[in-house]
């Protein structure tokens, strides 16, 4: 399994999620439509599917014009507010993309419909991968625009923490970590996923920092920085 990282917009990624075997691929969150494609033609690969974390326009806003440039495409998500969606998915549904098993997980919170998506392959020595979308950053978590702080939680520890120890992470937003590793020197974009990838991880109620990481003076805020348009069409 090859994972690509895409630089998207000022402060986002992309990701295709490549099957060496078959050489088929998949694109996470495709904002920048022809930035795929022209990543997905340089490795001479066959595009089939579109994995969308959740509906906010800088993760599935490139959706519909993917879909005209790359006609045939499986489009999944767990939200009906996602463009071009052809397949709903849920909590623990499956799918393939070419040999890779990609296992669906809801993390309900900064929208409602947020799905993380866990990538392995069979019978591989390779680690599996899991791309948060909006729930997960270096060093800390999203805004709960559609949740409480009790469902993010759950999404975090219960759900992501559960995952294989040696389950690799990928950040979706270089800025936004930034932001929140002035004071960690957390690596950014990849790292394994344990409780070091994010205090936000950690294993109990009473030392989990909830939507902010520290009061203190000069301690940075652990969660996206505000946009200026409305929290329904900006993640």
């Amino acid at each position: 399994m090859k994972v690509e990282s895409l630089p998207a917009l000022t402060d986002n990624y992309m990701y295709l999620i490549i099957d060496d075997d078959t050489k088929e691929a998949a694109i996470v969150d495709p904002v920048q439509p022809q930035k795929v494609v022209e990543t997905v033609r340089k490795y001479g690969v066959k595009l089939t599917t579109v994995l969308t974390t959740h509906h906010h326009w800088d993760h599935a806003g490139g959706n519909e014009k993917l879909v005209k440039l790359e006609p045939g495409l499986k489009v999944y998500g767990g939200d009906d507010r996602i463009g071009a969606l052809t397949h709903r998915v849920t909590h623990l549904s499956t799918l393939q993309v070419g040999s890779l098993n990609v296992k669906c997980l809801s993390t309900p919170c900064h929208t409602s419909g947020h799905i993380c998506y866990f990538v392995s392959k069979p019978n591989s020595s390779e680690p599996p991968a899991v791309f948060t979308g909006d729930t997960l950053f270096v060093a800390g978590c999203g805004k709960f625009y559609e949740g409480t702080a009790d469902e993010m939680y759950k999404a975090l520890l219960e759900v992501l923490g559960r995952l294989p120890p040696d389950t690799v992470g990928s950040a979706p937003s270089a800025a936004r970590a930034r932001e929140c590793t002035v004071a960690t020197n957390t690596p950014s974009t990849t790292s394994s996923l344990p409780a070091t990838w994010s205090p936000a991880m950690l294993p109990s109620r009473r030392n989990w920092p909830g939507p902010r990481r520290s009061t203190a003076p000069g301690s940075p805020r652990c969660r996206p920085p505000s946009r200026r348009s409305s929290p329904t069409t900006r993640s």
